[in-house]
């Protein structure tokens, strides 16, 4: 095992989990009122409606482009799936290097850091259930 290289994925993973977790609650409010415009005005919650009231606002992608039916769907139905698969591959990347290392050098694993590396990923996850709700209006704000 590469053990720089494994890290700088784990890195990577983490860095691109970030950044779609912060565009996704700095745009969490606008989606919220979008759907809400949508329902008011007999639109339903299409996403091309949200995705058009977005647009007309100026909201950009991660990416900086315009939103799109499909884009908003991955928004509301994927964020959190996303960023699960995403807590659970560094968890696991992570568990790994430890055990590698600990297997090298003879030294027992440290449970602690395991629990405490589980209790990261719950943590992480848990923020993305909490999103993924609060974005589809399925939380206590709506």
């Amino acid at each position: 095992m590469d053990e720089d290289r494994e890290r700088g994925r784990i890195a990577s993973t983490a860095t691109k989990r970030k950044a779609a977790v912060e565009h996704a609650k700095l745009i969490l409010p606008h989606v919220r009122a979008a759907i809400a415009e949508a329902r008011r005005t007999d639109r339903g919650d299409s996403l091309r409606a949200i995705a058009t009231w977005l647009n007309d606002r100026d909201h950009k992608t991660l990416k900086g482009r315009n939103f799109r039916a499909q884009t908003v769907s991955r928004l509301l139905y994927q964020t959190e799936d996303y960023i699960r698969t995403a807590a659970e591959f560094e968890y696991g990347q992570e568990v790994a290097i430890l055990r590698f290392n600990t297997k090298n050098d003879g030294s027992p694993v440290d449970r602690s850091q395991i629990a405490r590396l589980q209790v990261e990923r719950d943590r992480t996850i848990a923020e993305g259930v909490a999103l993924g709700k609060s974005l589809r209006l399925e939380d206590d704000e709506a």
